[in-house]
């Protein structure tokens, strides 16, 4: 399997130094026509030089049309509104809490804000097309697995605050792709008329009839 990810070059980087208020990441996803499945990294830009990868991740949302604008990009943004420095101020849903969380116990991002912060994204559902994998949620994992392998490649260990390895998901250690299941299922369909048309002559019967 395989699919066109590299962590240095992401299909769009959000500055969220550029960004009024945190729900404008939806506005940003948006006009970049994501439509559903996307792997992210969020990124430390504290200098005009510096770029340190904080996490990387996913997201496969179950979304119908009455929920596209809410759910696409709903995953970066509670965590992006975590962060000091929004004008409406910190979120109060639980939900994202934890990037903050981690990201003050950690200790290596002191007085970070939301001016810190991009985000890289790197759209799967448009990569489908060209893609051998059998489903938008297997190659979103294996996408967020190639990320977190890359980056240990180049930097000898995980994002800080990646504390599980995306890249040992069953998605990068092998799946069946979607070429190879067709295959196998059309000689299995196959097989399955040649027993039947076996049966039908022991019976009288043209499995043609």
């Amino acid at each position: 399997m395989t699919m066109n990810i590299d962590l240095f070059q992401p299909d769009f980087v959000i500055d969220c130094a550029d960004l009024k208020n945190s729900k404008d990441i939806y506005e940003v996803m948006r006009s970049k026509h994501i439509v559903e499945s996307y792997v992210y990294a969020m990124i430390n830009h504290p200098k005009r030089l510096i770029n340190k990868f904080i996490k990387v991740g996913m997201s496969n949302p179950d979304i119908v049309d009455t929920t596209r604008e809410k759910s696409v990009g709903e995953r970066i943004t509670r965590q992006a509104a975590w962060l000091l420095g929004w004008p409406e101020g910190q979120a109060k849903s639980d939900l994202g809490k934890d990037f903050w969380v981690n990201m003050e116990k950690s200790g290596l991002f002191p007085n970070f804000n939301k001016n810190d912060l991009r985000i890289a994204v790197w759209d799967i559902t448009a990569r489908m097309p060209t893609s051998d994998m059998m489903s938008e949620s297997i190659a979103s994992k294996w996408a967020e697995g190639e990320l977190a392998k890359q980056h240990k490649q180049h930097f000898k260990c995980l994002p800080p605050l990646n504390f599980a390895d995306p890249s040992r998901c069953a998605a990068q250690k092998g799946t069946v792709s979607a070429g190879i299941f067709n295959n196998h299922f059309d000689i299995v369909n196959a097989e399955s008329l040649k027993i039947k048309h076996k049966a039908k002559i022991r019976s009288g019967y043209n499995i043609l009839s």
